[in-house]
């Protein structure tokens, strides 16, 4: 055992404020970092896919609307992609559906779709979605995680996804993305 009168001002401070921050770990156990909160963060899948639905101009029947379906593949090459159109009741879209195939990394591709109200005039609450069905570039992604340790920065929560992604990878799990707008709100 050591005598506090043997040791320095100074010294005596540093011991007390070292035992202090010690004890406050057992008495406030919140003031240290646990398993837990690791356990807590979690990282969403990365974006395969940014989709969007836009007015443009050119002739169209009264009381219809000409809409540009575009899709973007942020992470390599997706396949086996379809596109569902969906409308709300007073509403018609044509084409219905398309499939694409593959959309190479990087890639845009723009669909053009002809909406028509079944009535006079589409309510206001009348709206458009539309549903891109795909396989991710698994690979692509779990690289991308893996390389991005700024967004990705919790080791713990960064190891998960990637396991996530490799399951889902092994399993050939396809993916959704959807758009869902108003027609009232569709950009031009």
């Amino acid at each position: 055992m050591f005598h506090l009168e043997a040791i320095s001002r100074r010294q005596r401070s540093f011991i007390l404020l070292t035992v202090a921050i010690l004890m406050s770990g057992f008495i406030c156990p919140g003031f240290q970092p646990s398993k837990a909160d690791a356990e807590e963060t979690s990282y969403a899948i990365p974006k395969s896919l940014q989709i969007s639905l836009k007015h443009f101009g050119g002739a169209a029947p009264q009381g219809a609307w000409r809409i540009k379906a575009r899709v973007v593949s942020l992470h390599g090459t997706v396949k086996a992609v379809r596109l569902a159109f969906e409308a709300s009741d007073d509403l018609q879209i044509r084409p219905r559906s398309f499939a694409l195939g593959k959309l190479d990394g990087n890639t845009e591709k723009s669909y053009s779709l002809l909406v028509t109200a079944n009535r006079l005039q589409a309510s206001l609450k009348a709206w458009i979605r539309l549903r891109v069905i795909f396989l991710p570039d698994y690979d692509k992604l779990i690289s991308f995680v893996k390389e991005n340790t700024t967004d990705f920065s919790n080791i713990v929560a960064r190891q998960q996804l990637i396991r996530q992604l490799e399951q889902l990878k092994k399993a050939r799990k396809l993916q959704t993305s959807i758009k869902r707008v108003y027609l009232q709100d569709v950009e031009e």
